[in-house]
């Protein structure tokens, strides 16, 4: 059990375990009902735009039901960076206390996307935490995290997913249809816990979580998509 701002004590469990989520009325926070169309697929046919969140995502390539890849940390581990079975490590630093961003998930994937231009563009990141909760649905979407950097969204669903998931991946239908596959486990945000930079916050897609623990230490490997700010246009 740990304490976060504003006195709100969230229950943190191992992903794929459960969790306790904040209501709506917990959070006071509106919910904005789903955009009709509010997914676009891209005419390049390689990345996804959000049009409620001015976002960018990666599209996913490959067949989630095929064995998981663990990539090596040496660059080239994973000769397709967005084959949506490829796991990725968020810091591999000597010293896993001090929470850098070196790990493959930053040194080879987002490295090689960016250099290579992808979609035509070289500005591809982790999402933040709410950012990743945007294409969440489940519990998780209600979650309130204590995220570095500071994220005010987090926690508000603002872009009104459901808050229950009938089954994995706990991903918003609409994104799915045209986002490409989804590995049901956890994503990796670019949010690093503010009260304990070992770990990082990331999200279960088997049961619509948001949280850390153990399981969400920065060395260890789960899935990553990219994001950037833009649109199919820009």
């Amino acid at each position: 059990m740990r304490t976060l701002s504003g006195a709100v004590l969230v229950l943190v469990i191992a992903l794929g375990t459960g969790g306790i989520g904040c209501s709506d009325v917990d959070s006071g926070s509106p919910v904005v009902p789903p955009q009709p169309g509010r997914f676009v697929a891209c005419a390049d046919g390689v990345t996804v735009e959000d049009t409620a969140t001015d976002l960018l995502w990666e599209r996913k390539t490959g067949d989630p039901s095929d064995p998981d890849v663990i990539c090596s940390t040496a660059p080239g581990g994973c000769p397709d960076r967005h084959d949506v079975n490829n796991r990725y490590e968020w810091s591999n630093t000597a010293l896993p206390e001090d929470g850098n961003a070196d790990g493959n998930a930053y040194t080879d994937f987002l490295a090689a996307i960016n250099v290579a231009s992808f979609a035509g563009h070289t500005d591809w990141r982790l999402p933040i935490i709410s950012e990743l909760q945007s294409i969440l649905v489940g519990l998780g979407v209600e979650t309130v995290a204590n995220a570095d950097p500071a994220d005010a969204n987090s926690g508000q669903n603002a872009t009104g997913q459901a808050t229950t998931c009938a089954g994995p991946p706990c991903i918003d239908p609409d994104f799915a249809v045209v986002g490409g596959p989804t590995a049901s486990l956890g994503y990796w945000s670019e949010s690093s816990v503010a009260s304990d930079p070992l770990y990082a916050w990331g999200a279960s897609f088997v049961n619509g979580l948001v949280n850390f623990n153990g399981l969400t230490s920065k060395t260890n490997d789960f899935f990553v998509r990219a994001v950037r700010a833009g649109s199919c246009s820009s």
